[in-house]
């Protein structure tokens, strides 16, 4: 212990340092960066917010719109390409590939949105939205999974905090968006393709699964993050609130105007540059919403075979098992270390 103090004090660069790395691979810095992750995964709560500006960027009607927003649905839903790698890889590279694909998927759409590309077809559209959208189903699997893996005595506490910071996700990025590009709702496509994927790009190394055991103070220390998460949703209902009743000037709110061709040729109106066209009708949602449907069905029908099949293996604590069994298998791995080295020591 000495021999340390010595050391950090003649060396105070090498005392920092391993101050840092102690602190970049501690648990809680994990947990810290788990729910910057999970922000960023909240992207797909703000179609509603962005899909104006494709809407009247690529002239589509309210029809075409509900079904990129089916698509974005669909790619946020999806979780089984993501589940199945994560059986094969580590969790930090399921984060990666998921930012990969939003940046790729959210960055098509900008490039579409603002003309720096030729008008991409309705079809390709779709699948820009499905892949970007997809990033929240990696975050999901590499994130949460790995994070209650690591606190397997506070699962619960756990999974509702990574939750809710998914949630608040749209909020924190529509704040973002306005303090850095202001009411630019093409800018928003562009800060959804960069920042998440920015963020986990620089910080998904630290999402592994380590040594399981309870730490001291766990469940305190989550009541703290709790209560931060709770002041943050907070400070953002209030800006919220601020900004609806504060008037802001007439070139604040500007927007562009959208067309529709479809829907006056079917009225009879004329068509004129500039005026807006909402879909009205059942036939607008009619087909989204049977789809929906439908999945939703058989997702419930899927959830309920395998409770039925699964059911005796989750009534106990399955995560006290394997908490329980951790100094048995690491004795057991260390004998079969032990001896392999001194069966490689004897035919030497």
């Amino acid at each position: 212990m000495a021999t340390t103090t010595n050391r950090l004090r003649n060396n105070g660069r090498f005392g920092v340092s391993e101050f840092i790395a102690s602190v970049i691979q501690g648990r809680w810095f994990r947990v810290s960066i788990s729910f910057l992750i999970m922000v960023g995964a909240g992207n797909p709560y703000l179609f509603g917010t962005y899909s104006q500006a494709i809407k009247s960027s690529q002239g589509y009607d309210q029809s075409t719109l509900n079904l990129l927003g089916f698509y974005k649905d669909l790619g946020a839903s999806l979780g089984l390409p993501s589940g199945l790698l994560a059986e094969v890889t580590p969790p930090w590279f399921v984060v990666i590939l998921g930012s990969a694909m939003n940046f790729v998927g959210f960055f098509m759409i900008w490039l579409g949105a603002t003309h720096r590309i030729s008008k991409p077809k309705v079809w390709q559209m779709c699948l820009y939205i499905f892949i970007g959208a997809s990033y929240q189903n990696y975050a999901n699997t590499g994130v949460v999974v790995t994070t209650i893996k690591n606190f397997p005595e506070s699962r619960g506490t756990t999974l509702g905090l990574l939750k809710g910071y998914l949630g608040l996700g749209g909020a924190v990025l529509t704040q973002l968006y306005l303090a850095i590009y202001g009411n630019n709702s093409e800018s928003l496509i562009l800060l959804i393709a960069w920042l998440p994927a920015a963020s986990s790009m620089v910080f998904a190394y630290t999402i592994r699964v380590l040594k399981a055991g309870r730490q001291p103070k766990e469940q305190k220390v989550f009541y703290q993050f709790f209560y931060a998460s709770l002041a943050l949703a907070f400070f953002l209902m209030a800006m919220i609130i601020a900004q609806k009743q504060i008037i802001f000037s007439k070139a604040a709110f500007c927007g562009s105007a959208t067309m529709a061709k479809k829907q006056l040729l079917e009225s009879g109106k004329e068509l004129v540059k500039g005026m807006e066209l909402t879909c009205i009708g059942t036939k607008c949602y009619k087909l989204s919403f049977i789809i929906v449907a439908s999945i939703t069905l058989f997702g419930a029908l899927t959830s309920l075979i395998l409770v039925i099949r699964t059911r005796e293996f989750y009534k106990s604590d399955i995560y006290k098992k394997f908490a329980g069994n951790a100094p048995a298998i690491e004795i057991e791995l260390t004998t079969s270390s032990v001896h392999d080295e001194q069966v490689t020591n004897e035919s030497g």
